[in-house]
Order: structure tokens, then sequence, then C-alpha cells
């Protein structure tokens, strides 16, 4: 599955939208574009830009980041939280 993320930067020095404390933190996506431009809204957040980005990214990430406990999706609205142990499952 593809999701929508606000980013700042480029390449592998792209910044998400990190819900949580440095510790134990989610990151926001969108299942599409209109959802972005709502969910950016809702978090009073401008300047990002979406891409599309893999749930494999998320498995990788929840397969070596400690730190990262899941995904909020669409957070504005659905607030759906896929957490860690179930991207890893995907």
């Amino acid at each position: 599955m593809e999701y929508i993320c606000p980013v700042l930067g480029e390449g592998d020095e792209r910044d998400f939208i990190a819900i949580g404390q440095a510790e134990n933190f989610k990151i926001a996506v969108f299942t599409n574009l209109d959802m972005y431009h709502e969910g950016c809204k809702y978090l009073e957040v401008t300047g990002y830009e979406p891409i599309k980005v893999s749930d494999e990214l998320f498995k990788d990430l929840a397969k070596k980041d400690d730190e990262f406990t899941g995904i909020i999706v669409n957070i504005h609205n659905e607030k759906k939280i896929i957490n860690k142990e179930e991207l890893e499952r995907l």
C-alpha cells in the first residue's frame, strides 16, 4: 500500500511529521491528496511537500528503529493507528 506523507528536505535528508516524543513516535500519513491537504490544514503545517511512500519503508523502519512505534493514518479524521507490530506483519 502507498501513503501520501508530508516531508521537508530531499533524499536521505527527508523529515516526516512525527507525533510523540523522540523515543516513542509515530509518523503521520494520508491515504490520498485530499486527505493530505485537509490533514496539513488540521495540523497547521506549511512548507511540506507531499510524496508517495510505500508501506515497505514503514515495515523496514519498524524493524530497525526502536523508537518508531507506528503510523497514524488521516490524523484529522480517521486517526487510525497501525502499530509497529502490525506493520511488521504486512
